[in-house]
């Protein structure tokens, strides 16, 4: 399973470095735009550009779902020296019933914030009323989300067998 994570994260490397070496070739070119031919080479480059980037998008998939499943077998947050996995919840409530919590908040308690049921408030509420053993919202159910945190330097990923992944 690490072996299929370190293939990963080279080949995220790999495509990091591609990216990179990229977008300086579309600085150089729009530089000097006023040879067509030059011109024609930039818009290229950004074409391989948006291919790489989607590549590296399928990759990252790809690392979430190896590191999650390796979390979820090992325990372990750290996966390797590139790779954490984070594990937070999202509250999970019916709309109708938060709405209309929040109309008997805003008459009962004059907390007119919640009247129009700003969700990012409602949700800060929620966390804050968990904590209570007396909690008026059990409505609301907690899901956990798990992510992955991956370094922003991937330089020194050791070369390792390139693993294809379905797009």
């Amino acid at each position: 399973m690490s072996d299929n994570i370190n293939g990963l994260l080279y080949e995220m490397r790999l495509l990091k470095g591609a990216a990179e070496r990229r977008r300086d070739d579309i600085d150089n070119w729009e530089e000097r735009l006023a040879d067509n031919r030059l011109y024609q080479q930039m818009q290229a480059a950004k074409a391989d550009l948006v291919e790489i980037k989607r590549k590296e998008a399928a990759l990252r998939g790809a690392l979430t779902l190896a590191a999650v499943a390796q979390f979820e077998k090992t325990g372990e947050k750290k996966i390797n020296a590139w790779v954490g996995i984070r594990v937070t919840e999202r509250p999970e409530y019916h709309f109708k019933t938060a709405l209309n919590w929040a109309i008997t908040q805003a008459s009962a308690h004059g907390h007119y914030d919640f009247l129009d049921l700003n969700r990012r408030l409602f949700e800060a509420e929620a966390k804050n009323l968990r904590q209570s053993v007396t909690s008026e919202l059990d409505f609301v159910s907690w899901k956990p989300m798990k992510s992955i945190a991956v370094a922003s330097d991937l330089s020194d990923v050791p070369p390792a067998d390139l693993v294809e992944i379905d797009d």
